[in-house]
């Protein structure tokens, strides 16, 4: 049975934590070790972790809370201790779908050749649905859930950690992207809900664009096809509400609103 190292990078998040903390230990994998990287939190972050882990004292868990350069740097922090064959970041307000979703991956026999597995995911509606998003990986990178993929931890070795620097938001897309297509494979099991509301989300547009820029560096889409891309994107996020958008993409199946 693989080891599979679970790390959860967070800063001031009471709100959050413990949900995805329970969702983590509750899995019924055993053979996984678990990582908190906490930025050095202001609020009751740490008390609320020390408090979840009274109730889980058999797992192997590591705790680092110290301040950090953002959130790659802390990743990266997390990737170092990690000393599982696998790797997931299951950050603070994001859960795992059920206690079994690393069983049920885990179960069936795994490829030497595959190095990534990636999920599509649910992100919870105020209306107490759940929205499906599809991630395709494999055709178009920037279309992905950070939280839904898990990788073989060697990759770091072969293609180097995430970048940080202030003027990118998208250390993960650009690591993601160096790894070939076919080592990546599409899982059935739905991973994770999305929490959202993070700094990717903050910076959509501004990410949108470093990512199709990397796209271009990558060959993934051509200069002319950057351009389009981009002011269709622009255009739609000054003209267009957010929650509108998300229905307009639901009515045209790009996504699929579902009963939680």
């Amino acid at each position: 049975m693989d080891k599979i190292s679970i790390v959860t990078v967070c800063y001031n998040a009471e709100t959050t934590i413990r949900a995805t903390m329970v969702s983590v230990l509750e899995q019924s994998y055993n053979n996984l070790e678990y990582i908190v990287i906490d930025g050095l939190s202001k609020d009751n972050t740490m008390s609320i972790v020390s408090e979840v882990l009274k109730d889980y004292p058999e797992r192997d868990v590591k705790i680092v809370s110290e301040k950090d350069k953002g959130i790659y740097d802390a990743m990266n922090k997390g990737a170092k201790l990690a000393t599982g064959e696998w790797l997931n970041f299951m950050n603070s307000g994001d859960t795992f779908t059920s206690p079994e979703v690393l069983t049920s991956i885990f179960s069936k026999p795994i490829s030497e050749d595959t190095t990534l597995l990636y999920s599509d995911h649910y992100i919870p509606q105020p209306s107490g649905k759940k929205m499906l998003v599809p991630n395709d990986m494999r055709h178009s990178p920037y279309r992905f859930c950070h939280q839904c993929i898990i990788y073989r931890r060697k990759l770091h070795d072969e293609h180097g950690y995430y970048v940080v620097t202030n003027k990118l938001i998208i250390g993960d897309s650009l690591f993601f992207y160096s790894i070939p297509d076919e080592e990546k494979v599409k899982v059935d099991v739905i991973i994770a809900n999305y929490q959202g509301g993070g700094a990717s989300d903050q910076a959509e547009l501004d990410i949108y664009l470093q990512n199709i820029c990397a796209e271009l560096v990558y060959r993934k889409r051509s200069f002319a096809n950057i351009i389009w891309s981009y002011y269709s994107m622009y255009l739609r996020h000054k003209m267009i509400p957010q929650g509108l958008r998300q229905k307009i993409r639901a009515l045209l199946g790009r996504v699929e609103l579902k009963e939680i």
